[in-house]
């Protein structure tokens, strides 16, 4: 029985086809017939995993978006922050700014500037750490920032972020 598809002539189980007048002859051997079977296996693995990865992330962005578009909550309602990440919560305190760190960072547009730290000190006598914002390089000096730098206690909103995980290669702190 032949078939004739395209210019490809079919047989039972091999092909012939013409290129520039030379005739040739494919018969599928059992080596490429198994190597293209376990070829498809991962490729339809692959895709698989793909589809998984997709709802998994759509999920996860779809949690994050809920927990932040939700009603922000005092902090100290939280038994355990750790499990509300994302989540806009309030809380009143006074921020420590004798103690206020500087976290070297990059501001969206590339330029070199520090995060300040500051510990929060809570109404309950507890400290949480607060990010109060982004400066720029010049104005790491308190004078010029000082009319910025709120000393007395107030109502801070912020969200909750864990730490990211740390790399394989990345050391130890030492503190």
């Amino acid at each position: 029985m032949l078939l004739f598809i395209g210019g490809f002539q079919f047989k039972s189980y091999f092909m012939i086809f013409k290129f520039y007048g030379e005739r040739y002859e494919y018969r599928p051997r059992l080596f490429s017939t198994l190597v293209s079977f376990f070829a498809l296996l991962i490729l339809l693995s692959l895709s698989a995993w793909q589809i998984h990865r997709l709802q998994w992330k759509t999920n996860l962005i779809n949690q994050r978006i809920d927990a932040y578009e939700s009603q922000s909550k005092e902090i100290a309602e939280l038994a355990n922050p750790e499990d509300y990440e994302f989540q806009r919560v309030f809380t009143k305190g006074k921020p420590l700014n004798d103690y206020e760190m500087f976290m070297p960072a990059l501001s969206k547009n590339g330029n070199n500037g520090y995060h300040i730290i500051v510990p929060l000190r809570l109404e309950n006598g507890k400290n949480i750490i607060f990010d109060t914002g982004w400066i720029p390089l010049k104005l790491k000096e308190k004078v010029f920032r000082e009319k910025h730098i709120i000393n007395k206690e107030r109502v801070v909103q912020a969200v909750i972020r864990l730490p990211g995980k740390k790399g394989r290669f990345q050391p130890d702190n030492e503190v």
